[in-house]
């Protein structure tokens, strides 16, 4: 079991010679300085004595966060209006420190916008769609724009890529617009595909081998770009979740990353001639965005959360030194070479968005100032491929999942009229909570290619606090707040392993990360008990056990737990903490569409049979004596959830019809005090598309060749 506390203090932040002097003639309360610095600032007009009555406020205050971020903006301001360097040093400590201070947050990025001077773009830069997702008919193989990891051709005229709805290996000559399966295979059989590349030469092709079955071992393999000559270049049989990056411009190694036996990650390369696996480097928890060889082979750069924020790294091909490249107040990630290796291009939100920079290098050094060459490209972008011809190719996730608030409905109603909430700075929204008063509510915002952010707002959606996750963090789960409102929890994944974080919703700091079971296995947060006290987890160890625990969140140990049938595959735990609503799968169900809704008193352990085929999509109402859920039909494509939503009675067993339509809504969470519906849209597909830029790169200074990047 591994665990960890997570502490945040503000740091000190003083101007040689002034702290003592400022100390000494003070106030005692840190809003009546905050005030008489106002009045220096703004009816005195004096900006240095203000700024040295605002740097007090952070030494003498440091926990009083609200007061020091709005005392850092004031200097900030002060700074920028003397037009002194220090701003920025201001503005850039409030981004990295005060992430859940929202409003100032955003104050504060405005004002680093306003100190980032942005080239003018290219006169000659164009940007072009080159594809858009769309709808797939039956048998046809999907584009390339179905994923975000695909390999691109040096001419641009080549992707090959995993085609996510059979699993297998596909490619697409656009030259042609042919696109084909490579092994015509699918889901239903013993292996699926992932992340190739492409060897120098472009005639073959690396990429990931999973298993489709429990026994299975992962593999890199090698094929022909016709297929048929597949080559197993290492079978791992103790490593996980192995990813490839890149073909050695030599052709003789691969670089790749995996996971060890606990769970670290480690980018290595593999040599193809005798099957070696050399590690380079271990990168804490997380995978990088990109790894890549530099193309005179000498260099890899990559991207990494290991020091904290991502941040940009090289290190020599051998491993023997490393280096931080890139190291700004946001997150700089996805390092991508130009083909000539005289430019290193990645993105970075230091500014608030993300933008694409460019840094010249020569002989594995910087060769001049990192430059935005495109303003906003997008949070939800990846950087995939340079050609020949210097076109940089796009991978963008348009569109995503909304949070929509309704009031109750208690009687019939055709469809559901939303309230959508607005999205800040995201493209998706999703697994809301509502917090103990009812009046706000906790989601995820963000998606798996950017930072995701537990966001708390009031009901109309002003935003109210932030809590941006480490990278290292994944989730699907909504942050639940605890009874008393002071805390949160959700399951996380930490580079795989799930285990349970626990946050304060009043402060914005994680308190602790830890998994509660001593085999592996994942607990996920189903709700608290009425003293804030112990966390109720559905417990699922790796051989199948599956229980419902009771975690002391101060000692992080199971109390008490109820063992429950392996066949139960979701569970959901009534507001009064009384009773467990259990999505049970017979055994002899197969692929039909008998699946049972099961109703467990945690009293006395007594169950009783509700209903039979019901969805997943299923929950409590707020007064813990109804149930809502859909149920299951049969559809072109296999079984569907029913356009209507149900409401049973515990008491009188009687179902009735709520919404007649839910349309693509799933009903998530009803409010404590039943007023209200939080929904998001369910299986809507993500639009994606493939952008193409061309001749965005900065001009070269005279007497640059091609070489000067080598």
């Amino acid at each position: 079991m591994r665990h960890f506390l997570i502490a945040s203090l503000a740091a000190v932040f003083l101007i040689p010679g002034t702290a003592s002097l400022l100390v000494a003639q003070t106030p005692d309360s840190a809003e009546v300085m905050f005030e008489a610095a106002r009045q220096m600032e703004l009816l005195d007009g004096d900006l240095d004595a203000a700024i040295a009555q605002y740097e007090a406020i952070v030494s003498r205050y440091p926990d009083r966060r609200t007061v020091v971020a709005e005392a850092l903006l004031r200097m900030g301001n002060g700074y920028e209006k003397l037009g002194q360097a220090r701003a920025r040093e201001v503005y850039e400590r409030l981004v990295r420190d005060y992430a859940d201070q929202t409003a100032v947050l955003a104050l504060a990025r405005e004002g680093l916008s306003r100190l980032t001077v942005e080239p003018a773009p290219s006169p000659t830069m164009t940007v072009r769609e080159l594809m858009r997702s769309g709808e797939r008919r039956p048998g046809e193989v999907s584009e390339p724009t179905n994923g975000p990891n695909f390999a691109i051709s040096g001419d641009g005229q080549l992707f090959v890529y995993t085609d996510w709805r059979t699993g297998d290996l596909a490619m697409k000559n656009m030259t042609t617009g042919e696109a084909r399966s490579v092994y015509g295979t699918d889901w239903s059989g013993d292996e699926w595909f992932g992340s190739p590349v492409l060897s120098p030469d472009e005639t073959r092709v690396a990429f990931v081998r999973y298993p489709n079955r429990t026994g299975g071992t992962t593999r890199v393999e090698v094929d022909s770009l016709e297929g048929g000559y597949r080559e197993t270049v290492l079978d791992f049989k103790e490593l996980a979740n192995v990813f490839t990056h890149d073909w050695s411009p030599d052709g003789e190694n691969l670089l790749i990353t995996s996971e060890a036996a606990d769970r670290s990650v480690f980018l290595a390369t593999v040599s193809l001639e005798d099957k070696t696996l050399q590690r380079l480097v271990t990168l804490d928890w997380g995978h990088p965005g990109r790894a890549q060889y530099s193309p005179d082979g000498r260099f890899i750069a990559y991207d990494s959360t290991k020091g904290g924020d991502s941040k940009i790294y090289l290190i020599s091909a051998d491993g023997a030194q490393e280096r931080v490249l890139v190291d700004s107040s946001g997150d700089d990630d996805q390092p991508l070479w130009t083909r000539d290796g005289r430019f290193l291009l990645f993105r970075s939100d230091r500014s608030g968005k993300s933008d694409l920079y460019a840094l010249r290098m020569q002989n594995g050094e910087p060769a001049g100032q990192e430059v935005v060459v495109k303003s906003n490209l997008g949070a939800a972008t990846q950087l995939r491929g340079v050609t020949t011809e210097q076109q940089l190719f796009v991978f963008e996730l348009v569109g995503g999942r909304d949070i929509g608030i309704t009031e109750r409905i208690d009687r019939t109603a055709t469809t559901v009229h939303v309230r959508v909430l607005p999205k800040v700075q995201t493209i998706e929204n999703q697994s809301p909570s509502f917090a103990p008063d009812g009046e706000r509510l906790a989601y995820l915002a963000g998606t798996p290619m950017s930072r995701f952010t537990i966001r708390v707002t009031n009901l109309e959606g002003k935003v109210l606090k932030d809590i941006p996750l480490d990278r290292r963090f994944s989730t699907i789960d909504p942050p639940r707040f605890s009874p008393d409102g002071k805390m949160m929890a959700l399951r996380v994944y930490d580079a795989g392993e799930a285990e349970i974080m626990v946050l304060s919703a009043e402060v914005g700091t994680v308190l602790k990360v830890f998994s509660p079971v001593e085999e592996k296995g994942y607990a996920r947060v189903l709700g608290w008990s009425r003293d804030s006290r112990l966390l109720y987890a559905f417990v699922t160890l790796e051989a199948g056990d599956r229980s419902l625990a009771a975690i002391d969140v101060d000692t992080e140990q199971i109390v008490e737990s109820t063992v429950l049938s392996d066949n139960v595959s979701r569970v959901r735990l009534s507001p009064s903490g009384d009773y467990l609503l259990m999505l049970v799968r017979p055994p002899q169900a197969g692929q039909g569409l008998t699946t049972q809704l099961v109703l467990h008193s945690l009293e006395d352990g007594s169950e009783k049979l509700l209903r039979e085929g019901i969805s997943i999509r299923f929950g409590w109402d707020f007064d813990s004596r109804h149930v809502w859920y859909r149920k299951m039909e049969r559809g072109e494509k296999g079984p569907v959830s029913s356009p209507e939503l149900y409401r049973f009675s515990l008491d009188t067993e009687e179902e009735t019809v709520l919404v007649e339509d839910m349309k693509e809504l799933d009903l998530v969470t009803v409010s404590p005090d039943g007023k209200y519906w939080a929904l998001q849209n369910g299986d809507q597909d993500r639009d994606s598309r493939i952008w193409v830029l061309e001749n965005f790169l900065p001009e070269s200074p005279a007497g640059d060749d091609q070489t000067a990047g080598r």
